[in-house]
């Protein structure tokens, strides 16, 4: 009779000590798993932290560019408004002497003319009326189109202000072009915000699956703003 109570001692402990043994197992796993969880938490934390400043840096030197090219495009387009006065003055001034030189040509003055193109009229507009010089007759002199009204001249004219507002137009696109990049680097500072507060947050939690959860999604944010900032041009 002693012998089959001990056995049956020995039998009813045994499972005890199996459940036991079982739910020691289950909460070092649980353990591991959340230590390793805050680690990956706490990785992801600096590396958005670092990415984040980064961020802020770069944007802040991509609103100096724009404001910088903002600047230069002001300043040269009104250079290019002034030159564009001076040749509206130097048209009214060379349409004054094609006319009195045109009239010294139907009187046949050709000492007034001489003076005129050695003097007074400049070599630009020379090269233009060489090539308009009504021919001998009037039918030829009528049919040929006023100096003062081709493309040709009109282009000699306003090349300096075409040029200069060519140059501000570029450098207002430059500035456009650096305000965008700048705004796109602090779409990258609110990515990198969203993983440092998923990472900050999911030790807030007990649950395995739901820190698990808010790392991952950290984890994929991270991975989201490292491929938009790898885009982006660096001043």
């Amino acid at each position: 009779m002693e012998r089959n109570t001990m056995k049956d001692s020995e039998s009813s402990q045994s499972p005890a000590s199996d459940t036991s043994g079982d739910a020691s197992s289950s909460h070092d796993v649980i353990t591991r798993t959340l230590r390793h969880t805050e680690i990956i938490a706490a990785i992801l934390l600096s590396i958005a932290t670092v990415a984040t400043a980064w961020s802020a840096y770069q944007s802040s030197r991509w609103s100096g560019v724009q404001a910088l090219s903002f600047a230069e495009a002001s300043t040269i387009r009104s250079e290019s408004n002034r030159e564009f006065n001076l040749a509206i003055q130097l048209q009214i001034i060379d349409t004054e002497l094609v006319t009195q030189w045109t009239i010294a040509h139907h009187e046949g003055d050709h000492e007034l003319i001489d003076f005129y193109e050695s003097s007074l009229i400049r070599p630009a507009l020379l090269d233009h009326l060489d090539e308009w010089t009504p021919s001998a007759t009037e039918q030829d002199a009528l049919s040929t189109a006023h100096p003062l009204a081709s493309d040709a001249y009109m282009e000699e004219l306003l090349a300096d202000s075409d040029r200069l507002e060519a140059e501000s137009t570029s450098r207002t696109q430059e500035a456009k072009v650096a305000n965008q990049t700048s705004d796109n680097y602090v779409l990258s500072t609110v990515i990198f915000a969203s993983v440092m507060f998923f990472a900050g947050i999911a030790s807030k939690f007990s649950s395995r699956r739901i820190r698990g959860g808010l790392v991952f999604i950290g984890f994929l944010m991270l991975v989201t703003g490292g491929l938009w900032i790898g885009n982006l041009p660096v001043q």
